[in-house]
């Protein structure tokens, strides 16, 4: 019974397993292929998802199928995070990539450590903001009326 057992098993992982090793994986969605809403959720990158690797666009399909169902303050900070991440250059966004894989790796103290410290620079970067855009609004820059262009005695008309 036993080795009629692992006759089976072995059978199979000889030729099913295989089998699904090689099956090649779906294409991506182009953006046309995408539901309105997925698409409303992906419009931050919509000039450039057609040109992502298959995977990507997986994980931004996968990540816009559910956006509905995040709350209002989740969809925005999706919607703000995406920009962000369209408008940085590849090799800042390989650069990201790198350091979030290091933090992943990191113990389970050191990552709260770390995302502390980085919450108080964030606080602090919004503080800083925060009281620039007050002096700015009580100290208004006053524009600076334009100067004539002086005559030069070239241009000027002899008799």
């Amino acid at each position: 019974m036993a080795k009629r057992l692992l006759s089976v098993i072995a059978f199979w992982l000889l030729t099913v397993l295989p089998a699904y090793a090689i099956l090649p994986e779906s294409k991506a969605p182009t953006w046309a292929e995408l539901t309105p809403t997925e698409r409303q959720a992906l419009a931050p990158i919509a000039g450039e998802y057609d040109k992502l690797p298959d995977r990507a666009r997986r994980r931004f399909q996968s990540a816009a199928k559910r956006y509905p169902k995040l709350s209002p303050v989740q969809q925005q900070r999706f919607q703000s995070q995406l920009t962000g991440w369209a408008k940085m250059k590849p090799e800042e966004r390989k650069k990201a990539r790198e350091k979030y894989m290091e933090f992943k790796e990191l113990p389970p103290e050191k990552r709260k450590e770390v995302k502390e410290k980085w919450h108080q620079q964030e606080e602090e970067k919004k503080r800083k903001q925060q009281s620039q855009a007050r002096t700015t609004a009580t100290n208004p820059v006053t524009p600076v009326p334009a100067q004539p262009a002086p005559v030069s005695p070239s241009s000027s008309s002899q008799p």
